[in-house]
Parts: C-alpha cells; structure tokens; sequence
C-alpha cells in the first residue's frame, strides 16, 4: 500500500474572475482514470494551496503509475450551465497535472516539488507531495 502526503501547490493559475481558484486534487492510478483513488478537500479563494491531507492507497499494485490532477471546483450557475452545455462535467476546471512512472515512487518512495504539466497561463506551479511505500511497518508519517 501507499501513503501519500498531499501537502501543497504554489503559483496555481486564476481559477475565476475574482483572480483566485478553488483547488483540489484528484489521484488515479494506472490506466483507470474514470475512477479515482482519492480527492482532496477544496481549499478556497488562493493560488497557493496548503492541504496537509494523508490518504492511503490500498492495495496498491506495483508497476501502476499515478496521475495527480489540480483542479479548480466552480460554484457558480453560470460555470456550471456552460459545462453542462459543452458536457464537460460539472463544476472543475483543469489547473494542471503530475504523471508519476511506478518507478519514481515504488519501491522507495518520494518526497518534493513537482512541476505540473499543462499550467494554463504558462505559469510554473508546483506540487508538493510525499508518497511512503508502507508493507505494514509504517503506522504514521513522521
């Protein structure tokens, strides 16, 4: 299984007219990216994010590379009439994402900065997050 530390994002792009986002994250794994492993709370009105959420992922298969997504959740009607017209999904807006291979995080784990792909705006925004490789010898980060 995996633990993983989603700590925080900096520099995010404007999510809304007001300048700001609502972010979260949303973690898939392997090739399955209609369902996700997990999702952070939103944290509102900032372009730099701090969660400090842990969630585990179990079972984890080794060999499956992770996706972590940043997005931006929109609460209002008008956000939300023009994705249901263009059946984009309600309510989220793409602020960037990290494709880790299996191979930068098992078996020894991560821990950093990461510089997400696809940043409107051209912005250099970065994730920072700690993944553990846990066999049941880990009961909590440190």
């Amino acid at each position: 299984r995996l633990k993983l530390l989603i700590h925080s994002a900096s520099n995010l792009p404007r999510g809304d007219e007001r300048g700001l986002s609502d972010p979260y994250v949303v973690c898939f794994l392997g090739e399955d990216e209609a369902a996700p492993a997990f999702q952070t709370q939103v944290c509102r009105q900032t372009l730099d994010p701090v969660w400090d959420e842990e969630h585990l992922v179990n079972p984890y298969t080794p060999g499956s590379d992770m996706v972590l997504q940043v997005l931006d959740q929109d609460d209002t009607f008008k956000d939300i009439t023009e994705r249901l017209m263009s059946f984009r999904g309600v309510g989220s807006d793409f602020l960037g994402e990290v494709r880790l291979a299996s191979d930068e995080f098992y078996p020894y784990g991560f821990e950093g900065d990461l510089l997400l792909e696809g940043v409107p705006e051209g912005r250099n925004a970065l994730l920072r997050l700690r993944i553990i490789v846990d066999e049941g010898k880990i009961q909590e980060f440190v």
